[in-house]
């Protein structure tokens, strides 16, 4: 595949193929519904539905935030769907870093749009 080819391939978003991911009523990310699938067995982190995954609500404080996303990203980790652990804290934002909503392991912040 030519250079060109790859950045044709890396420019191709259709937004269909996604489902938002939220924290509140605030859409954080862009989730691969094959993805949103696996998080639908952490029913007690996740409300998820063929449209949306959010963050259930009572999680509502930055901290819960975050160790709830950590025990779900290292369990993926464990499990093979998610490659690794990184260790560093990445914040979790609807559109700048002014104001982080949690944080997420930053190997893991793809996974999560």
């Amino acid at each position: 595949m030519s250079l060109l080819e790859r950045i044709d391939a890396c420019n191709r978003h259709e937004p269909a193929e996604f489902i938002p991911f939220a924290i509140g009523e605030v859409a954080v990310g862009w989730l691969r519904p094959a993805f949103a699938e696996r998080l639908a067995r952490f029913g007690e982190v996740f409300a998820v539905s063929s449209r949306r995954v959010a963050l259930r609500p009572r999680f509502w404080a930055f901290r819960e935030r975050s160790e709830a996303l950590d025990g779900v990203v290292r369990a993926l980790v464990d499990d093979g769907t998610l490659p690794r652990y990184h260790g560093e804290r990445y914040p979790v934002t609807a559109s700048s870093r002014d104001r982080a909503l949690c944080t997420v392991d930053r190997a893991a912040a793809p996974w999560f749009g």
